[in-house]
């Protein structure tokens, strides 16, 4: 029946690169990223600390429990 459904919208996806960027010599860079499960809210983190060799220096992951994205980004 032509009343159940719904128009087709159509994304456009652009590909890009990304790429991490070594820090000057002799020092040291961390990156971290975090994320949340919309249906449960359920959140967590990661990241990692790189030489200016990109050599992996450390790391982390943690489940944060019930929280916002921007708390998880944060």
């Amino acid at each position: 029946m032509a009343g159940n459904t719904y128009p087709h919208m159509e994304r456009a996806f652009t590909s890009i690169q990304v790429g991490w960027m070594s820090p000057r010599q002799g020092w040291i860079k961390g990156n971290k990223d975090g994320a949340q499960i919309m249906q449960n809210q359920q959140a967590g983190c990661d990241g990692v600390v790189r030489d200016d060799l990109g050599q992996w220096l450390s790391g982390l992951s943690r489940k944060l429990g019930s929280c916002s994205a921007l708390m998880a980004e944060l």
